[in-house]
């Protein structure tokens, strides 16, 4: 099995904001979330997260999620497979995501779309999951942001009877 270590990723991308109007109904022509941020951490790698997805007026999802990150990111051969594509490390990462899934409640946001292009190449056609969280413009109660990135669903299973 492959792992990678997103800890920093997710991290990084934790406790970030985003703009977004205060909807109640999900699916609704017009709804929308966004937003931009560039920041660092202990790894004093520079990182940085755009979003903007709307619904649109046929109720179809548009957007895109860009994030950079400079950090190193390096697989780990967790299972002791000695899979040698499991020892590969990047000089950062950058991804594009095309959202096809909003939903919006009050002050979240739930965003979900593919990746279309990354600079470590297995990323690309996995699944992005991204919600949001705007508390306002103070520093009392913090935006929030997490995403996580997914292995596409595979329904190629038939259903049989066991008997």
């Amino acid at each position: 099995m492959k792992r990678i270590p997103f800890a920093p990723l997710l991290l990084a991308l934790f406790l970030v904001g985003f703009a977004a109007p205060h909807l109640a109904q999900a699916q609704t022509p017009g709804q929308a979330a966004s937003g931009r941020y560039q920041f660092s951490f202990e790894d004093n790698y520079t990182k940085y997260a755009e979003f903007d997805a709307k619904i649109l007026d046929d109720k179809s999802t548009s957007g895109q999620l860009f994030y950079s990150d400079e950090a190193t990111v390096s697989y780990q051969d967790v299972d002791g497979t000695g899979d040698p594509a499991l020892k590969e490390s990047y000089a950062g990462v950058s991804i594009k995501v095309d959202f096809d899934g909003l939903l919006v409640n009050k002050n979240q946001a739930v965003m979900s779309g593919t990746i279309r292009d990354s600079t470590i190449r297995n990323y690309i056609g996995q699944r992005v999951l991204l919600t949001v969280e705007d508390n306002g413009d103070n520093t009392r109660v913090p935006d929030k942001l997490t995403w996580g990135l997914y292995q596409p669903v595979v329904r190629n299973w038939i259903p049989t009877d066991a008997e």
